[in-house]
């Protein structure tokens, strides 16, 4: 069960015509890990697996992302800023 305030961030999995697939996942990954440590999350990441599919998490672990997204917690992201 999700958090009941939670937000779903997915990355865009289809490239561009043109566009290798595996370049276009890691600039997805980039710019979505760019994202999130603007939001305050530097713990973990997006980054991809061996059959190319989405992956999120840090060294200590992570899930697969068959979905291409991921569920975070809108309390923590919405905090007022310091």
């Amino acid at each position: 069960m999700t958090h009941p305030n939670s937000i779903w961030i997915e990355l865009n999995s289809k490239a561009p015509n043109g566009v290798e697939p595996r370049a276009w996942r890691e600039l997805q990954c980039a710019l979505a890990n760019n994202m999130l440590k603007r939001l305050g999350i530097s713990n973990r990441e997006f980054f991809l697996g061996s059959d190319l599919r989405y992956c999120f998490g840090s060294y200590n672990g992570y899930v697969d992302l068959p979905d291409n997204g991921h569920w975070f917690d809108l309390d923590y992201l919405g905090r007022k800023a310091v």
